[in-house]
C-alpha cells in the first residue's frame, strides 16, 4: 500500500521518465498545495545526512531519489538545476537531460537541487 501511495503521489506531482529523461508535467497538482508562507524544511541528503532548505512563499517541496525538488509558481515556466559545485543550468523545457537524470537516479550527489517554475494555469 505504501509503495502504491508513493507512486500515485509522484504521478500527481507529474514526475515521469521518458527515453532516459526525467520529466515534470504536473497536470493533477492543486494550487492549494503550495506553501502560503516561507518555511524551513529538512530532508535526508544522498549521503544520509540531515539537510535543511529555506523555502519561499508559494513553493512546494519534495525529494526525488533524495534530490530536493522545488516547484514554484511563475508566469513563465522554466527548470533550473543546481549542481554540487554551485553552478546552475536553466532551461525553458521542464525536462532533465539523460546524463543529469542518471545522476539523480544513481544518487551521485552531483546535483544539489532541481527547481521547476510552473504556470498556475497548468494546475487544478
Amino acid at each position: 500500500q505504501v509503495k502504491e501511495d508513493i507512486l500515485c503521489r509522484f504521478g500527481e506531482l507529474g514526475i515521469a521518465a521518458h527515453e532516459g529523461n526525467l520529466l515534470f508535467r504536473p497536470e493533477m497538482l492543486r494550487k492549494r498545495e503550495f506553501q502560503l508562507a516561507p518555511r524551513v524544511v529538512q530532508y535526508a541528503g544522498v549521503a544520509g545526512d540531515l539537510q535543511s532548505l529555506t523555502l519561499e512563499a508559494g513553493a512546494l517541496f519534495f525529494t526525488y531519489c533524495q534530490t530536493p525538488v522545488i516547484y514554484a509558481l511563475a508566469e513563465k515556466e522554466a527548470l533550473e538545476i543546481t549542481y554540487a559545485d554551485g553552478h546552475t543550468q536553466r532551461s525553458s523545457v521542464l525536462m532533465v537531460n539523460e546524463a543529469d537524470s542518471r545522476k539523480i537516479w544513481r544518487r551521485t550527489g552531483e546535483i544539489r537541487q532541481v527547481k521547476v517554475w510552473l504556470s498556475p494555469n497548468r494546475l487544478l
